[in-house]
């Protein structure tokens, strides 16, 4: 069994107060597309805590973005995309790239954010700083499953290790 099909189980099988802290990407290489598809799944209530602890800290202590209610803050995909943005950075062959927000989807609990960077080819090396949620629980891990052409590869990142590379 992989590490992709265990964190996803418990991913999928956890209760709203969730015992562990994991966020997971997924990333792959559309050849036909030439673009590079990044998925992000991540627990809704880390994510609303770690944004509201952000703009408390910059003096905006108003925000309640109640993600997937009928009450959802009108602007929560501003809120998203620049959250991720700041936190999941990539360089593609060296290159720094800014990955476009596609949308979001709810998944019980949990929450699936989509970016593409369109217009690339194939990658050769990817440098990725993935610091979603890291500061916000000292256990926080997050994992990536990346994909280009038929070569697959996973990292980890925590506090300490933040910024990894994958060669292709």
């Amino acid at each position: 069994m992989s590490w992709f099909t265990i964190l996803t189980a418990l991913f999928c099988f956890s209760t709203v107060a969730h015992p562990i802290h994991i966020a997971i990407s997924e990333i792959e290489y559309a050849e036909q597309q030439r673009s590079l598809q990044i998925m992000h799944k991540i627990f809704i209530d880390d994510l609303e805590d770690h944004i509201q602890q952000l703009e408390k800290a910059a003096g905006r202590s108003d925000l309640l973005l109640r993600l997937y209610t009928p009450k959802e803050h009108p602007n929560a995909d501003y809120y998203i995309r620049q959250y991720v943005q700041r936190y999941f950075q990539i360089k593609i062959d060296g290159k720094d790239v800014r990955a476009n927000f596609i949308g979001k989807e709810y998944e019980t609990d949990a929450l699936w954010i989509y970016f593409e960077v369109e217009n690339i080819a194939r990658p050769k090396k990817l440098e990725l700083t993935n610091r979603i949620l890291l500061d916000l629980y000292d256990d926080q891990a997050n994992f990536v499953y990346i994909k280009i052409a038929s070569k697959k590869q996973s990292l980890r990142f925590r506090r300490s290790e933040y910024l990894q590379t994958a060669n292709f």
